[in-house]
């Protein structure tokens, strides 16, 4: 069976909006979500759905908390996510650290507290798309054992690097 983009959207939202997200921040998520299904990266797509649902209607999500500057400088930032949707709070990172790289040439933007954010593609492609490099990394805990090893002391520690090519493509 297949469905369309809107429809799964429109479900999706209206799931996350039941579980107490505001509308803007279960747009943006499902936005998230889909994306990565659609780049085949299913374990940060859809089937995360219920597990965020659940982790907002318990209040480990926030609702409607906006990323607050704990420090910055020019071209830098450190940005406290109170615990938001990892999606909102991803995108307002990326905004910010656009709006420094055009007035400086280059900037950093860091995000505690901003819970899972999703496929870091999401946000190098949205940079890329308003003709910006970018490059998009995420800490993650230690699961995965080294070579020869007994104990978990690795991650997998995400990222994405977006260049925009004008009439071509963009380099992802």
């Amino acid at each position: 069976m297949r469905y369309s983009y809107d429809d799964l959207k429109n479900l999706g939202v209206q799931i996350m909006e039941r579980a107490g997200l505001q509308n803007s921040e279960a747009e943006i998520f499902l936005e998230n979500l889909l994306y990565a299904d659609a780049r085949g990266v299913h374990s940060h797509g859809l089937s995360r759905l219920g597990v965020y649902a659940k982790r907002v209607s318990c209040g480990v999500i926030k609702s409607g908390v906006d990323a607050t500057v704990i420090a910055e400088s020019e071209s830098t930032a450190a940005l406290d996510g109170h615990n938001g949707i990892g999606a909102k709070i991803g995108r307002q990172a990326m905004d910010l650290a656009i709006k420094k790289a055009k007035d400086t040439g280059c900037a950093v933007v860091t995000v505690k507290h901003g819970n899972h954010f999703g496929a870091c593609s999401f946000y190098s492609r949205y940079a890329s798309q308003k003709g910006m490099i970018a490059i998009v990394m995420a800490n993650s805990i230690a699961n995965g054992v080294p070579f020869g090893g007994a104990k978990a002391m690795l991650g997998t520690n995400p990222f994405a690097i977006a260049v925009p090519a004008n009439h071509m493509r963009d380099l992802m």
